[in-house]
């Protein structure tokens, strides 16, 4: 998982990151994204049509549970 700024100070926004969240790892998969929205936590995605990071949905600390 990432924690990323609130997009406020442009980090959340930076080129490396939109690059890094449309990419799969080859090790680990898919990295979990969530910044601070407002009161709440969300899970982030790469929105092309906006071409920015935006929020996909309400953070859930099960999602982060790992079956192996």
């Amino acid at each position: 998982m990432e924690i990323k700024d609130d997009g406020k100070t442009g980090r959340l926004q930076s080129d490396s990151n939109a690059v890094k969240i449309r990419v799969r790892h080859r090790d680990y998969g898919q990295v979990f994204w969530s910044f601070r929205e407002g009161d709440q936590w969300v899970r982030a995605r790469y929105s092309e049509g906006l071409h920015r990071i935006a929020p996909e949905d309400t953070f859930r600390i099960a999602e982060m549970a790992y079956v192996g």
